[in-house]
C-alpha cells in the first residue's frame, strides 16, 4: 500500500480523527487488501471499552503481514509501533534514522521517534536532529537503555532551533544535570511542549528553578521530575525546587506533576498545596518524600481535584489516610504502599464513600495481616476497583479467602498478592471466585503455590481470559506446569515460571502446549532444565515471542545452537542467557560463548554473564545493517564471529527473576556514580516490547526503565537503610513499580 502525499498530510493534520483512516481502509477493502481490515479493527479497538476480541484479530493480521507492511517503509520487525492502522512510533538507532527517515516522511504518519543507540554521543544526536524525519514527528523519546547524552546532548537539543513542532520531549535516565536543565530552559523553540519528562536526569534544584522561570513553557500539561531508588540523594530538587515551581504562576495548565524521590518535605508539600496555579492538578506523585500525616493533610486540603495521588513510603499512618479520604472526592488511583497504615487505616478506606469511584488501590508493604484484609473485604462501595495491590502484607490463606469471595470485586482486572504466605489454598479461593471473570493479570510470586495450586488455577474457567500469569519463586515443578498448560488460556501473553523447580520434563510440557504460540514473554530462569529441554522449546511455536529469560539453567552449547536455529524466533527482541555452564570459545581471560541467532531475528538485547566463570556473547543483525547490534555476515552464520561483543544486560523492571536478584541487590548498594565517571559499555539498546508490557506490578505503561542492572557490576558494602521496612523489598519495588508512569493511552 502506498499513500499519496495528500493522504499522509491529512493523516498528520487530523491525527485524532479516524475519518481519513477509514476512508483509506474502505479503498483497500474494495481491492481485497487485508490492510483495510487491519485499519478498521485497530480503529474500532481504540474506540471500544472492551477491545480484547478486536485487538486479537488485529494482532493476528499483523503477525501474517507485518513483514510486507514494514518492508514498504524500509523498516524491520520490532522497529514500528502500529496505532489505528498506521505506524505511529518508530524505534531506531542513528544509522537507521538516516537510512529510512525520508521514506517515513513520505509514506507514514509517524508521530514519535524513539532514538536509541546513542550512548554518550551528543554528536550523533545533533546529526539525527537534522534529519527530515525530525521535521514531522511531534514526540522525541531518548529514554533508552544506556542512552546518556549528558549536558552536551541537552545543549544539542537547545541548539536545534527548528524543533518548534515538538509537543513531547522525553529524556528520562539521561543525566543532563543542572547544566542541561539550564540549556533546555533557555530553548524557546520548545514553547509548544505539553509534556517534558526529566525523570532521573539529575537536574537538581538549580535546574528546576531555571525550568520554572522559563515562561515559554507555560503550555506544559505534564512535568516529570521524579527519580528512583538508584539515584536518590544524587541531585534531588528538594524543597527549594518545589518553592520555585510553586512561584511559577504561568504553569497553570499543568495536570501531572511528578516529584518522587526528590526529598520533598512538609514545607514543600504545603507550598504546592497553596500555589493557586496547581488548583487544577489531576495527578501528583510524591513517593518517598518523608511527608508524614501532616503532609498528607496539606496535600488533601490544598489540591481537592486530584484523581491520582501517589504517597508511597511517606509514613502517613492512619491519620494521614483519614485526611486523604476526607479531603479528596475525585480519586481514581491511590497508592498508600509502605505507609504503616495498619488496620485503622484500612478501616478509614472501608468507611470512605468518597472513594466509590476508585479504580486502583495500592496497599503493599503495610503489614496488614489477615485482620487488615478482612477489614478491607467490608469496603463494598469499591465496586469500580480494577487493580488491587496487596503485596507483602503477611496475608495467609484465610484472609485471602475472606476477601476474594466478595462479589464487589467483580470488575477487578489486576490482582497482586506477591510475597504473602498463601499456599495452595489461595489458588483454590481464586478458583471458587467465579465473579472474577474480568481478571487479566494475576501475580502470585513467592506465595507457596505448588502443583496443587497450579491445578486449581488451571481448572477455573472464569479466569481463562488472563493475559499475564506470574508464578515465579513457587514450587510449581513439572506436574504444576503440565496442569497450567492444559488450561484454555488462549489470551495469555506473559508467563513467568522462574525458580519454580522445573526440569526437562516440565519444559517439554510447555513446548507442546498451544498457549506457547501466543506468548510474547516467557521467563524460565533459575530452574533445572538442560539442552534437551531448550531444544524442545526452540522447536515449539514461538511465533509471537519477543522476550525470553533462560538465565541460570543447565544449558550448554547444544542448547544455544538449537535456539539459534529455531525457525519461529523472528520477533525475539530480548534474550537473557546468563548460564555459567555455557562454554564454546575458551580464551585466556576465561571461557566465552559465541552464538548466532537466525538472520531474521530482530534481536536487540542480550543478557549475559561477564567477569565470572562464564560469559556470553551474541552477534546479531542483518549484514550491512546500520545498527551495530544487528550486524551479521554469512561467515558469522557459518561459525566465525565478526565485530566486538555487545555487552548489555538490562533487566525488565517488573520481571526480575531470582537468578538476577543478586545483581539487582548489588546495584542498589552502590548508587550511581557521577556522569563523567560512568563506564561506557558500547552501543545502547532498548527493549522493543509492546510499550511497558513487562510492568508486572500493574502500573500504567511507559517505555524505558531506570531499573536496568549490569551483570558486570560487583558488590559494594551495603549502606544502611534509615527508613522503615526491608531495603531489599524497596529496591525491587523501585526497579519498576515505583517509577512514575504516564497513564494508559494509545500513543
Amino acid at each position: 500500500m502506498r499513500l499519496s502525499a495528500d493522504e499522509v498530510a491529512a493523516l498528520r493534520v487530523r491525527s485524532e480523527d479516524d475519518g481519513p483512516r477509514l476512508v483509506i481502509a474502505q479503498r483497500l477493502l474494495q481491492r481485497g487488501d487485508p490492510r483495510g481490515e487491519f485499519i478498521e479493527l485497530q480503529c474500532a479497538a481504540a474506540r471500544s471499552d472492551d477491545d480484547d476480541e478486536l485487538t486479537a484479530r488485529a494482532d493476528a493480521l499483523l503477525a501474517v503481514h507485518e513483514d510486507a507492511w514494514c518492508d514498504e517503509l524500509g523498516l524491520r520487525i520490532g522497529e514500528a509501533t502500529w496505532v489505528r492502522g498506521f505506524v505511529d512510533t518508530v524505534s531506531l538507532v542513528p544509522g537507521r534514522v538516516a537510512a529510512v527517515g525520508e521514506r517515513l516522511v513520505r509514506g507514514a504518519p509517524v508521530r514519535a521517534l524513539h532514538l536509541r543507540g546513542l550512548a554518550k554521543d551528543a554528536r550523533a544526536l545533533a546529526s539525527v536532529l537534522r534529519d527530515p524525519l525530525l521535521a514531522v514527528v511531534t514526540a522525541l523519546d531518548l529514554c533508552a537503555d544506556k542512552n546518556d547524552v549528558g549536558p552536551a546532548g541537552a545543549r544539542a537539543l537547545a541548539e536545534a532551533t527548528h524543533l518548534t513542532h515538538l509537543r513531547e520531549l522525553r529524556l528520562r535516565d539521561n543525566e543532563i544535570f543542572e547544566e542541561g536543565g539550564h540549556a533546555l530552559a533557555g530553548a524557546t523553540q520548545f514553547a509548544g511542549l505539553t509534556k517534558l519528562d526529566l525523570r532521573s536526569c539529575q537536574v537538581g534544584a538549580e535546574g528546576v528553578r531555571a525550568l520554572a522561570a522559563a515562561t515559554h513553557l507555560a503550555g506544559l500539561r505534564e512535568l516529570w521530575l521524579g527519580g528512583s531508588f538508584f539515584d536518590r540523594s544524587s541531585n534531588p530538587c528538594r524543597d527549594e525546587g518545589v518553592f520555585a515551581l510553586a512561584a511559577a504562576g504561568h504553569l497553570n495548565r499543568l495536570h501531572v506533576l511528578d516529584l518522587q524521590w526528590n526529598e520533598v518535605r512538609l514545607a514543600g508539600a504545603r507550598a504546592l498545596a497553596a500555589a493557586p496555579q496547581f488548583a487544577g492538578l489531576r495527578e501528583l506523585w510524591l513517593g518517598a518524600s518523608h511527608l508524614g500525616p501532616r503532609g498528607a493533610e496539606a496535600v488533601a486540603s490544598g489540591l481537592p481535584n486530584l484523581t491520582l495521588l501517589d504517597l508511597y513510603d511517606n509514613q502517613i499512618g492512619p491519620e494521614g489516610v483519614r485526611a486523604i479520604v476526607e479531603g479528596l472526592q475525585h480519586l481514581r488511583t491511590l497508592d498508600l504502599s509502605h505507609n504503616a497504615i495498619g488496620v485503622e487505616g484500612v478501616n478509614a478506606i472501608g468507611m470512605a464513600e468518597s472513594l466509590a469511584g476508585l479504580r486502583e488501590l495500592r496497599l503493599a508493604y503495610n503489614e496488614l495481616k489477615d485482620d487488615g484484609v478482612e477489614e478491607l473485604s467490608l469496603a463494598d462501595h469499591l465496586t469500580q476497583l480494577e487493580l488491587l495491590d496487596l503485596r507483602d502484607n503477611g496475608i495467609e490463606w484465610w484472609g485471602a479467602e475472606s476477601l476474594l469471595e466478595e462479589p464487589w470485586l467483580a470488575r477487578l482486572e489486576h490482582l497482586l498478592l506477591d510475597d504473602n504466605p498463601l499456599g495452595d489454598a489461595a489458588a483454590g479461593a481464586l478458583a471458587k471466585a467465579t465473579h472474577l471473570t474480568r481478571l487479566k493479570k494475576l501475580s502470585l510470586r513467592h506465595t507457596g503455590c505448588g502443583p496443587e495450586g497450579a491445578t486449581r488455577l488451571a481448572s477455573a474457567p472464569h479466569i481463562a481470559g488472563l493475559r499475564e500469569l506470574l508464578l515465579d519463586r513457587n514450587p510449581i515443578r513439572d506436574d504444576g506446569v503440565a496442569a497450567l498448560v492444559s488450561a484454555p488460556w488462549s489470551r495469555l501473553r506473559k508467563l513467568v515460571l522462574a525458580a519454580a523447580g522445573i526440569t526437562d520434563e516440565g519444559v517439554r510440557h510447555l513446548a507442546a502446549a498451544p498457549l506457547l504460540a501466543g506468548l510474547t514473554g516467557l521467563d524460565l530462569s533459575g530452574n533445572k532444565f538442560g539442552d534437551a529441554a531448550l531444544s524442545a522449546l526452540a522447536a515449539g511455536r514461538l511465533d509471537s515471542l519477543r522476550e525470553l529469560w533462560c538465565n541460570y539453567n543447565k544449558l550448554g552449547a547444544a542448547g544455544v545452537a538449537a535456539l539459534a536455529a529455531a525457525p519461529h524466533l523472528r520477533r525475539l527482541t530480548r534474550l537473557h542467557l546468563t548460564c555459567p555452564q555455557i562454554e564454546l570459545e575458551p580464551r585466556p581471560a576465561g571461557p566465552r560463548v559465541v552464538a548466532w541467532l537466525a538472520p531474521a531475528a530482530p534481536l536487540r538485547s542480550v543478557e549475559h554473564a561477564r567477569g565470572g566463570p562464564g560469559a556470553a556473547r551474541i552477534a546479531g543483525g542483518r549484514a550491512g545493517s546500520a545498527d551495530p547490534l544487528m550486524r551479521r555476515s554469512a561467515a558469522a552464520t557459518r561459525g566465525r564471529a565478526h565485530g566486538p561483543a555487545r555487552q548489555c544486560s538490562p533487566v525488565p523492571p517488573g520481571s526480575i527473576s531470582p537468578a538476577t536478584r543478586s545483581a539487582t541487590w548489588d546495584r542498589a548498594r552502590r548508587r550511581k556514580r557521577a556522569w563523567g565517571r560512568r563506564e561506557s559499555r558500547g552501543s545502547a539498546v532498548t527493549p522493543l516490547m509492546p510499550s511497558g508490557w513487562w510492568r508486572s506490578r500493574g502500573r500504567r505503561t511507559s517505555t524505558g526503565s531506570s531499573g536496568c542492572i549490569r551483570a558486570s557490576e560487583r558488590s559494594r558494602p551495603a549502606r544502611s537503610c534509615a527508613r522503615q521496612g526491608s531495603l531489599q523489598r524497596r529496591v525491587l519495588d523501585s526497579c519498576g513499580a515505583r517509577q512514575p508512569i504516564e497513564p494508559r493511552r494509545a500513543n
